[in-house]
């Protein structure tokens, strides 16, 4: 486990979300907390600060009821959303040479 200021963070969580380790909800929650409130943005180089901030913006979007994606669409994202956006940013780390799989 890593701190919340610590980008390596981010990373931990892309990984325990893709192995099942914890479930959307906490994820997204984390994320968000640590991506927006916690994390020193300057610790991160301009690919990282690209890839974290595409997948910010799909997981503070996520919700999981169906009336919220039927009244408003395109104001939320759903679990596909949230779980290809996990898989383009955790290949977009690995083609950048940043070896995301390393914090499990």
């Amino acid at each position: 486990m890593y701190i919340k200021t610590d980008k390596r963070r981010l990373y931990w969580l892309i990984n325990l979300y893709r192995s099942k380790r914890i479930d959307i909800k906490t994820f997204c929650d984390e994320f968000y907390f640590c991506y927006a409130h916690e994390l020193d943005k300057s610790t991160l180089d301009v690919k990282e600060k690209n890839i974290f901030s595409e997948l910010h913006e799909i997981v503070v979007r996520f919700s999981p009821f169906e009336e919220d994606h039927r009244v408003a669409p395109k104001a939320y994202s759903t679990q596909e959303d949230v779980n290809n956006e996990v898989e383009k940013a955790y290949k977009a780390l690995q083609a950048a040479g940043k070896r995301p799989e390393q914090y499990l």
